[in-house]
């Protein structure tokens, strides 16, 4: 039988779709995964599936609203200044007025052609005419960066109307626009259909399958179009409460709820992740039985480290390694992490190995801890995300492996990551906050150490301090146990049973 997997990303750094997609193709399913991605990148896998990505341009679209919506906003701004300066008899400074609005218009533009040069990664090569062009406007770029320094320094000199400027703050928080949380919710709301409708396009060109199995949120519409199209069974693959977000306005959240409720109707089998997760869906939309397939990661034998993460931090095999790997998303505790390593015992080093929207500003924020130490005792480093396939070797290679979640919303309090299993799997104790699962299975195993649900730096510190040589050995064995009875072969069979009760019904 053929199974078309829908996703919204890449594929490349999603493990739980990996596994799945390697335990159907045990069953002699033939796997067709689509996907979307925003860039130009070759696939490398080691699994059997086609994988069959859309490019999107969604990080394009976004950049010229927001340089169209500043450049109109500009305009109204300088227009009502000239009609003032008109009136009040000033006509000399409306020639300066028509240089400074040139000037920004022009700064702003060569910054978003840079910006969709970066997003679309075109290289900067001069025999090409984009390549060419933004050479070009590399000097008004260096040109804006100098105006930025040169008026911060003057910062000191506008301080005296810094009390009038909070006045026009507080005047324009109570003046929002009742409006702008349906603006946000039909922006969202084109945004999805705009990235579904390009997954369903790539699906239809390839042909018809006997199965959709759709992962998240994002790809749902598209799932029900086929399933409509084609007449086959569609299976939900729910990873978040994704109504519960914490990084998320109120109207994509209203979003996911509307998705939700048009879906439930058309969705003929419901996977989650945790039993939490799935009571919570199951008691809020008339969704079919939960199949509970967690996060665990698939068994593998001892492993020999080579020695590869402390070579690609540039440290001796002698320092203990903190490694944080994954996303780099908020209310993940990564600044709070930061902050800790200026109180860890100087023994540790901490190891930032993934990818994400807040890495510029983690990068910022480790590079002020770094600096509060000699450069011989750095104390932090970022390295890039490892292949799938090779993610054992370089966690291995940890002394500890970090999860420290905010308590910031529903969706974190019961999250249960794929770190959870991807440490101990490895022999890697795990260090977390006492979220709900995290605490659970942590304190049932004995796999790692816990730090306070609500917490600050300091706890994170004083929970790594406090682990001695004994307890670090005895959570280190205590993970041996663990990937022996929690491995992926014990949900494996789950999934099964819910291809199976398909198989039975075709």
């Amino acid at each position: 039988m053929k199974v078309a997997v829908l996703v919204h990303n890449n594929v490349m750094q999603d493990p739980r779709i990996h596994k799945e997609v390697r335990s159907l193709e045990k069953k002699n399913y033939t796997v067709s995964i689509f996907g979307l991605t925003h860039k130009n990148i070759i696939v490398k896998s080691d699994l059997k599936a086609n994988i069959i990505l859309a490019r999107s341009y969604s990080r394009v679209i976004i950049k010229l609203f927001e340089f169209v919506k500043f450049f109109i906003l500009v305009t109204i701004s300088l227009f009502i200044l000239e009609l003032v300066f008109r009136v009040l008899g000033i006509h000399t400074f409306i020639w300066l007025l028509a240089g400074v609005y040139t000037s920004i218009v022009l700064i702003q533009f060569a910054r978003f052609i840079l910006e969709i040069k970066r997003t679309l990664e075109i290289e900067p090569r001069t025999d090409q005419g984009f390549g060419r062009f933004t050479q070009i406007l590399k000097p008004i770029k260096i040109l804006a960066t100098w105006f930025k320094s040169t008026f911060g320094r003057l910062r000191p000199a506008f301080e005296p109307f810094k009390p009038v400027l909070d006045w026009f703050r507080s005047i324009k928080r109570k003046f929002k626009n009742p409006l702008q949380f349906y603006q946000d919710y039909l922006y969202s709301s084109l945004g999805y259909f705009y990235l579904s409708e390009l997954i369903y396009k790539k699906a239809i060109k390839h042909g018809k399958c006997d199965i959709i199995h759709c992962h998240d949120i994002i790809a749902l519409r598209a799932a029900i179009k086929l399933k409509k199209k084609w007449n086959v069974p569609l299976i939900w693959d729910a990873h978040e409460f994704y109504t519960k977000l914490g990084y998320i306005k109120a109207d994509r959240k209203k979003l996911h709820d509307d998705y939700i409720k048009r879906a439930v109707k058309h969705i003929d089998h419901f996977i989650t992740i945790s039993d939490h997760f799935g009571d919570y869906y199951c008691r809020t939309y008339p969704l079919p039985k939960a199949h509970i397939v967690m996060n665990a990661s698939e068994m593998m034998g001892p492993i020999d480290y080579d020695g590869r993460l402390h070579e690609a931090a540039k440290i001796p095999l002698s320092n203990k390694i903190l490694l944080y790997q994954g996303v780099y998303g908020p209310k993940r505790g990564l600044t709070q992490l930061l902050d800790s390593m200026a109180l860890v015992d100087k023994q540790y080093h901490l190891v930032f190995m993934g990818w994400g929207g807040e890495e510029e500003n983690l990068r910022a924020h480790a590079k002020k801890i770094n600096n509060q130490f000699p450069a011989s005792e750095r104390r932090i480093t970022f390295i890039p995300p490892s292949p799938h396939k090779e993610l054992p070797l370089w966690t291995s290679g940890a002394h500890l492996g970090i999860i420290p979640y905010e308590n910031s919303s529903i969706n974190h309090l019961y999250v249960v990551p794929n770190k959870l299993w991807e440490y101990p799997i490895v022999g890697v104790p795990i260090v977390s906050s006492s979220l709900v699962e995290l605490e659970k299975i942590i304190s049932e195993h004995g796999t790692g150490f816990l730090f306070p649900r609500e917490f600050v730096a300091q706890d994170i510190a004083t929970c790594i301090n406090d682990i001695t040589d004994e307890q670090w050995q005895k959570a280190r064995e205590n993970c041996e146990t663990f990937k022996l009875t929690q491995n992926w072969s014990k949900y494996e069979p789950e999934l099964y049973e819910v291809y199976d009760q398909i198989e039975v019904v075709t």
